[in-house]
């Protein structure tokens, strides 16, 4: 039987090193040919294997109206999805890191009738664990301590959802997803981290 495949969808804007940390991660877990990318300056990105894609943030617009500052860069996510074969999707921005082996503990739940892993990652800039030890056991989904990086979607269910282009997306994403998954595991196991705490700014690693 086919093992299971993950899509890694990442969004990256003028950040030429953050993404090369980020792309070099992404190969060392043998998912260099399931790496999305939707971007707004091509020639840094020029002699990388991968698929790509150019979102045109001027032509994004949110549907409903939230008291929130916009962040638009959210809605790129809807736009991808369409162009997504494999079977589950993973996201991340450019500044995030994959550990090596992130995916090993899910092999066997890839195959099973979850629509929605939850996992953990390490915000080195604050040395925490996210979502923290009590969050997690008592699986609770709260804002500013959910990521991208803390969970893998199925792709069929994850087109079923649509992203915000508010700040605070990822928690509002991942409420929605949870809420509306028939099957939720919680593996208790960091994927990778992030250094960079930006909310949604471009600098980039020497900046």
């Amino acid at each position: 039987m086919k093992t299971k495949s993950i899509a890694i969808v990442t969004r990256t804007f003028n950040r030429p090193e953050y993404f090369k940390r980020c792309r070099d991660s992404v190969e060392k877990n043998n998912l260099g040919d399931n790496h999305y990318q939707d971007k707004q300056d091509e020639s840094y990105l020029n002699g990388y294997q991968m698929k790509k894609k150019f979102i045109d943030q001027s032509t994004l617009k949110n549907e409903g109206k939230l008291d929130k500052p916009e962040a638009l860069h959210n809605l790129h996510f809807n736009e991808i999805y369409s162009d997504i074969e494999e079977d589950w999707v993973y996201h991340l921005d450019d500044d995030n890191i994959l550990f090596e082996n992130a995916f090993e503990p899910f092999t066997n739940i890839l195959e099973s009738d979850a629509d929605v892993i939850i996992c953990r990652y390490k915000l080195e800039l604050k040395n925490r664990i996210i979502p923290s030890k009590s969050l997690f056991r008592r699986k609770i989904i709260r804002v500013n301590h959910i990521d991208t990086l803390c969970f893998i979607i199925r792709t069929d269910f994850a087109k079923t959802i649509k992203w915000d282009g508010y700040s605070a997306g990822d928690y509002r994403y991942i409420k929605k997803a949870v809420d509306a998954s028939r099957c939720i595991k919680w593996v208790d196991h960091l994927v990778g981290c992030r250094d960079y705490y930006g909310g949604g700014g471009a600098e980039d690693m020497n900046d």
